[in-house]
């Protein structure tokens, strides 16, 4: 399928090489916020350090570095690149890879936003941080220490007029996902662009906005297991086949659903106490967000966010 800005600049002449070090993919550009605040009021070496391991636990979230060596087979397969610049995250998913040619590029995409979903959800909810992007498509070209990609660019806007803390998706993307081709061998009950993609509609700048985001809590609800732990397994093999055992799954998914949005709600009330007057808006819509998703998973009021 060709998609709109696909090729990248010029490749015809005398640009060859430009052109080898061009290539047209997936950008996010992720901010932490508040981060600059705190930048700000460093006054010593400890809340330089404090500073300092708040952003290595959002790059390392994004597979910043990853020391684990199947992270980094998979990142050279993919030709992923993460870039890492005081409170922001870059990341670039080139279309083009070896294994893009051999499995196409709609499950790969999908699957690096899930991982970006599951990201932000473990921010939160383990450590209280907040992002706030952008993800769109474009060209790509990297030369040492030069950078210049329009996906960036797009990415970087995406985040400036999001004023809630998401994930913004570019039209590009959306509409490379809407239209794929491969879309058609998923039901409909799990469509990915259905179910990992919801429109915010609000204002930027006195006027009205709209956009997709990634359904961060939706994907990190639905990637929870009953059986997560060793000891967790053991019961269940200990524990008689049938009911016995399903009631055992239901009760141990159910649980953990209600730990998480529990500890996600708490983190929101945790931000909006903390936050400057103005800022307080951003963490009021995110907890109507929330309060969807414990309506639509759990039904349990113990966990909504009550602000």
């Amino acid at each position: 399928m060709t998609l709109p800005h696909q090729t990248s600049p010029d490749s015809s002449g005398q640009t060859g090489d430009v052109a080898a070090n061009s290539s047209f993919g997936v950008c996010a550009f992720v901010d932490l916020l508040g981060f600059a605040e705190e930048v700000r009021n460093v006054s010593s070496f400890d809340d330089l350090k404090r500073s300092r391991d708040r952003i290595h636990r959002v790059r390392e979230r994004f597979d910043f570095n990853p020391d684990d060596e199947t992270v980094l087979e998979v990142q050279e397969m993919y030709q992923k690149r993460v870039l890492a610049f005081s409170d922001s995250v870059i990341a670039y998913f080139p279309l083009r890879s070896r294994a893009i040619e051999i499995q196409g590029d709609f499950d790969p995409v999908f699957s690096e936003l899930v991982g970006f979903a599951e990201a932000q959800g473990a921010g939160v909810v383990f450590n209280g941080d907040f992002i706030r992007g952008g993800v769109e498509l474009g060209w790509w070209f990297e030369e040492g220490a030069t950078l210049i990609s329009d996906a960036l660019v797009e990415a970087h806007g995406l985040e400036t007029r999001a004023d809630v803390p998401v994930l913004a998706i570019g039209e590009r993307l959306y509409k490379h996902a809407r239209s794929h081709r491969d879309r058609g061998f998923y039901a409909t009950d799990i469509d990915p662009v259905a179910t990992s993609f919801r429109l915010y509609e609000g204002t930027y700048k006195r006027g009205p906005t709209r956009f997709y985001y990634l359904d961060y809590i939706r994907i990190c609800l639905e990637s929870i297991h009953a059986l997560e732990t060793l000891a967790e397994l053991e019961l269940y093999k200990a524990t008689p086949s049938g009911k016995a055992r399903q009631a055992l799954l239901d009760e141990g998914y159910r649980a953990k659903l209600l730990d998480w949005l529990t500890r996600h709600g708490q983190r929101i009330k945790d931000a909006h106490a903390a936050a400057p007057g103005p800022a307080k808006s951003k963490y009021v819509w995110l907890a109507g967000y929330h309060n969807e998703m414990c309506d639509l998973h759990l039904a349990n009021p113990s966990c909504y966010c009550r602000l």
